[in-house]
């Protein structure tokens, strides 16, 4: 891995030069390093394991539960959650559940134990749904003119209705 660029020699502080791409000999890094030493603590086997955790675990609590509770930490095999305290001890009751479900979707035993912290602030962490989009209506024009010369009816409806749905599909 590259060393940073000492100061006053390349560096972002650093005077004449540095354009990107002329690299290693002016002490630059490439960005993905950057980026890459950011990332490294989530990409560590136990970071990359609680992302995991985190997307299966609607798959693994059930529903119910996986809205009232959320992976926090796991730390040497130790799983943290935020529970809802309504949902707590039900989910006490099922840690034996919870860690075979865990070992069977990972396909390892990177969890030995569970943590509960009862806690309603992960609750509000979720962003809310999006409200369904409103259609608008279809402006006469956008109708194709083979369907005036149509007869009223349920077919001409269902043309109709199949128009309103393309226009709307199509981003107006």
């Amino acid at each position: 891995m590259a060393r940073p660029a000492p100061p006053g020699k390349g560096g972002a502080g650093g005077g004449a030069g540095g354009a990107i791409g002329q690299g290693e000999e002016r002490g630059l890094r490439p960005l993905s390093l950057l980026v890459l030493d950011l990332l490294r603590p989530a990409l560590d086997r136990q970071g990359r394991l609680l992302l995991e955790l985190k997307a299966l675990w609607p798959l693994i609590a059930g529903e119910r539960a996986a809205r009232l509770s959320a992976p926090r930490r796991l730390q040497q095999g130790t799983l943290t959650l935020s529970v809802d305290p309504s949902l707590a001890l039900e989910l006490q009751h099922r840690t034996g559940e919870l860690l075979a479900r865990i070992s069977a979707q990972l396909g390892t035993a990177a969890v030995s134990r569970i943590r509960l912290v009862q806690d309603r602030s992960f609750l509000a962490a979720a962003p809310a749904p999006l409200p369904p989009p409103v259609p608008r209506p279809l402006p006469p024009a956008a109708l194709p003119s083979g369907l005036a010369g149509l007869p009223a009816g349920e077919v001409k409806e269902a043309l109709v209705r199949l128009a309103q749905a393309l226009y709307h599909e199509r981003g107006k």
